[in-house]
């Protein structure tokens, strides 16, 4: 005999207000582990682990010519959970993340003396994961990526 499955419709808000709908699908039962399970499901396709230099990856070979935002809060926080290990102190873990925010802020002019100044005063696994994974997905007037604010 046929039954019916509870439908799970996630929706998400945009930055317009505007609804989205995320996700769509069927649970056996209406179950708090159900829902759980749903909801670790979306987290894993939403938030993948690094998610900004894999993602941005994959845009540009899946579309090339496409126009993508990266957000700098994302960016920041792959910095301290990656860099921050590289620090004796809070201070100069601080003052490394200052010094990456006026790069990723710098018109274009003045971002190779700004990149430098990473690559010089800081420790060399901080500063070469910043270029690596931040600084080489970052957007460059030159790009069609858009750094979101």
């Amino acid at each position: 005999m046929f039954r019916w499955h509870p439908l799970v419709n996630i929706v998400t808000v945009a930055n317009d207000l505007h609804t989205v709908r995320t996700a769509m699908c069927f649970v056996r039962s209406e179950k708090t582990s159900a829902y759980t399970c749903v909801l670790q499901q979306l987290k894993e396709i939403v938030f993948p682990a690094e998610a900004p230099s894999v993602i941005m990856k994959s845009i540009e070979e899946v579309v090339p010519t496409a126009i993508n935002q990266l957000c700098r809060w994302n960016i920041e926080q792959n910095i301290m959970k990656n860099c921050r290990r590289y620090f004796d102190t809070v201070a100069d873990f601080d003052s490394f993340m200052k010094q990456i925010q006026k790069a990723a802020s710098s018109t274009l002019d003045r971002q190779e003396e700004e990149l430098n100044q990473v690559l010089d005063k800081f420790p060399a696994k901080a500063a070469d994961y910043f270029v690596t994974q931040c600084w080489a997905n970052a957007p460059r007037p030159e790009s069609r990526a858009v750094m979101a604010p």
